[in-house]
């Protein structure tokens, strides 16, 4: 069972922020988007260091602290392969949800995350 990358708005009194990707993907999935890591490179780096996403998002989550099975530790994308969340956070300032224009604003956060949400559904066989 593929579970399916999102987006997401998190409000809470300890801190509020948009996300977009995948959390704690199964194992399934997960296989799949490192598999696409290895085998387009230069998609997951051009996705990954897209200027609009790196500049409104950081990725975030755990990591394995070894390589996954099948995968060397002087892989060139060792650091990306032993992640185990596909996830890019924007911390946004709680006055901001209260905002009219909120989800336009959010929208923006969201378009901004194009090229890496296509990626992972591309990974995963899905539409975006």
């Amino acid at each position: 069972d593929v579970h399916a990358p999102g987006y997401y708005v998190h409000i809470s009194p300890a801190g509020c922020f948009i996300g977009a990707g995948i959390w704690h993907p199964p194992a399934d999935a997960l296989a799949l988007i490192r598999a696409a890591l290895d085998e387009r490179p230069d998609d997951w780096q051009a996705a990954r260091d897209d200027k609009l996403f790196q500049r409104w998002f950081s990725l975030s989550g755990d990591s394995l602290k070894r390589p996954p099975k099948g995968y060397a530790q002087d892989h060139p994308l060792i650091g990306d392969l032993k992640r185990k969340d596909f996830i890019g956070i924007a911390g946004i300032a709680a006055p901001l949800v209260d905002q009219p224009d909120f989800p336009a604003i959010a929208c923006d956060y969201f378009a901004t995350a194009t090229p890496f949400m296509r990626f992972l559904c591309r990974a995963l066989r899905l539409p975006f």
